[in-house]
């Protein structure tokens, strides 16, 4: 088994990936904590879905993979409340949670997408084309960051970068994020690339996106 480590976690109604940017509103006292934390110790924090429970109020049960973020800016907008953007670094899943005061903690370990069996040319090629199309259709909704004249090469970040615009409901996210290899989340996101692309050209018909997903999204 790999490493273990302790990471604290931050339960919330959305799903990370590795390289999306988040704004986040921090005004609960056990999060202020957190943060304040992760600022001295220049450490990250774990963001995961909410399974059952909600993110005021008590301890969330969260989903076991989620994504580990990095504090990147903060500002404080009133004595008790700041914002925070952070940027997703890796993917964990969860081995044990850890009860303690005043946030949930968590034994993870990293998990990377495994590149074996390496997913075809012809997959990623197919990936790519969707994906052009996907975003071409959403080109009043979405902004013109997330039209890249050149998509990635690597399969991993191929698949992520389709799994961050694609606009489909949080658990669809979250079984992106679960899939064990790069191959099948090249499959899973052409899939979905697919029936959205469909949809979203004969009716036009968008979820607005938050501004918050998508600021400053770095692929790298």
């Amino acid at each position: 088994m790999d490493a273990l480590f302790r990471l604290p976690l931050f339960p919330l109604h959305t799903v990370l990936f590795p390289g999306q940017p988040i704004l986040i509103h921090v005004f609960e006292s056990r999060y202020r904590h957190l943060v304040a934390r992760c600022l001295e110790e220049d450490a990250d924090f774990g963001v995961v879905l909410i399974r059952k429970g909600r993110e005021v109020g008590g301890l969330a049960v969260p989903h076991a993979v989620g994504t580990t973020a990095k504090i990147v800016r903060y500002r404080q907008i009133e004595k008790d409340q700041m914002q925070l953007v952070a940027v997703g670094q890796h993917r964990f899943r969860i081995f044990d949670l850890v009860d303690v005061e005043p946030y949930l903690e968590a034994l993870a370990v990293l998990w990377p997408w495994a590149l074996e069996p390496a997913p075809s040319h012809s997959l990623r090629d197919l990936v790519g084309e969707w994906l052009r199309r996907y975003v071409a259709a959403l080109a009043d909704t979405v902004p013109a960051v997330l039209s890249p004249e050149a998509l990635p090469h690597d399969a991993t970040a191929l698949g992520v970068l389709a799994a961050v615009v694609l606009q489909v409901p949080l658990a669809e996210k979250q079984a992106l994020l679960e899939t064990p290899t790069a191959a099948a989340l090249l499959s899973q996101v052409g899939t979905l690339l697919r029936r959205q692309t469909h949809i979203a050209e004969q009716t036009n018909v968008f979820q607005p996106v938050g501004p918050y997903e998508f600021e400053r999204i770095s692929w790298n």
